[in-house]
């Protein structure tokens, strides 16, 4: 299940092709339609489902090109048993200001995700972004063709991203924004969730699905 969440505008938005958007993909009335739409335009948090990736992800272009803040996501049990084929990094650095790290992991399913905030229940579907470079290829055969098992988070509230753990024990997580130069902003891999709660000195759980 993929879930489209609607959660403002732009100056400028298509406020007409965007009713009629909603009207042809989601099988609503019109009015159902021009509610929806007047709940974005003020700023309201709008949820939507798709069972079609194919379909979701052309409803997210289309309504972006109309001016519509938009995003995909999906719950974290539903990318357990997923396999990695590649994981690439984006890295921006900025002198005397903060580093910015994002990365962008690829399932066999053909999705791109993102590592979501601990204690999530979701995880956003993004794009390709043409800067972002393959992992070092020391973590390929770690990481790479295996399969997502769980997902951990801190065990006490945090503001901080989770950890993916696949089916060998390794975990990723990143960091996103840090000083510069302090090597703070990356992608991290971890051996096992020992050598994490070595390094980190924090306690984790893992997240106990149905």
């Amino acid at each position: 299940m993929y879930k489209i969440r609607f959660y403002g505008c732009n100056a400028g938005m298509r406020k007409i092709p965007f009713t009629m958007l909603l009207n042809e993909k989601f099988d609503i009335s019109l009015t159902e339609a021009r509610t929806i739409k007047e709940k974005v335009v003020d700023g309201e948090t709008v949820e939507l489902t798709s069972n079609d990736k194919a379909q979701a992800k052309e409803i997210i272009r289309k309504a972006k090109e109309l001016g519509v803040k938009c995003e995909l996501i999906m719950n974290i049990k539903d990318i357990l048993g997923c396999t990695i084929k590649d994981i690439r990094v984006k890295l921006e650095y900025e002198a005397y200001g903060l580093d910015k790290c994002d990365s962008f992991i690829y399932l066999d399913n053909g999705l791109i995700i993102d590592i979501p905030f601990s204690q999530s229940e979701e995880v956003w579907i993004t794009d390709n972004d043409k800067d972002a470079e393959s992992i070092d290829k020391h973590w390929h055969d770690k990481v790479f063709n295996k399969k997502i098992v769980n997902f951990i988070s801190y065990k006490k509230d945090s503001n901080e991203r989770g950890f993916w753990e696949l089916e060998n024990g390794y975990l990723i997580t990143e960091n996103n924004i840090a000083p510069h130069g302090v090597a703070g902003a990356n992608l991290f891999i971890y051996h096992s969730l020992e050598e994490l709660q070595l390094k980190v000195k924090e306690e984790f759980v893992r997240t106990d699905y149905p």
